[in-house]
């Protein structure tokens, strides 16, 4: 399964990152799969992590042209960078 989240400077940066994991290891929790993968925020969903990480932007006053780049983002187009 393809989870979706970010690390400590993913708001700041604007970029949501992804991962595969085992549907096993989801029993666990997503709070423990994304310590187990160094991010702050896990979601099995790409459209509530996008929502979640636009709101953690506007938060910390990110720049409009970096809130539209992320709100334009697919989740084919979020790089997978760990599996579990």
């Amino acid at each position: 399964m393809r989870i979706y989240g970010w690390d400590d400077t993913g708001p700041h940066r604007g970029a949501l990152l992804a991962a595969r994991v085992d549907s096993n290891i989801l029993k666990f929790g997503l709070d423990c799969v994304a310590g187990e993968l160094g991010w702050e925020s896990a979601f099995t969903s790409f459209q509530a992590a996008r929502a979640a990480l636009l709101t953690a932007m506007r938060g910390l006053g990110a720049d409009e042209e970096s809130i539209q780049i992320v709100k334009r983002t697919k989740a084919g187009d979020v790089p997978e960078v760990a599996e579990l």
